[in-house]
């Protein structure tokens, strides 16, 4: 939600609910979607909404973009939504979900923040 601002340059979500968020604050989802103006990586469990994974409404909207091509979809198909956020990182499986995340999420900001 807060990409649509020009102060960034790329944003990421690891427990990506939009449509519950813009529902929250009164936004509409495509507008907001159409809003965002830099790179975005979304990082989907397995039964997270359609609406944020490869393919969906989010990359459907940015592919369109100059940004689009930098966009990264990825989903965990073993992880359940909320994994890397409030997942039990004493189960195997969630912890190394949560490391690949991390590892993901550090080759997306490194790419997108270190000039």
């Amino acid at each position: 939600v807060h990409s649509k601002q020009p102060v960034f340059s790329c944003a990421a979500a690891c427990h990506p609910a939009y449509n519950d968020v813009c529902y929250l604050v009164g936004d509409d989802k495509d507008d907001s979607l159409e809003k965002v103006k830099c790179p975005q990586m979304l990082l989907a469990a397995g039964n997270d909404k359609k609406d944020v994974k490869s393919g969906g409404a989010a990359e459907k909207s940015w592919s369109r973009k100059s940004f689009g091509k930098d966009c990264v979809f990825l989903t965990h198909e073993n992880q359940k939504h909320g994994w890397v956020n409030r997942g039990d990182s004493t189960n195997e499986q969630v912890s190394s979900g949560i490391r690949l995340a991390m590892q993901q999420l550090q080759e997306f900001f490194s790419k997108h923040l270190v000039s």
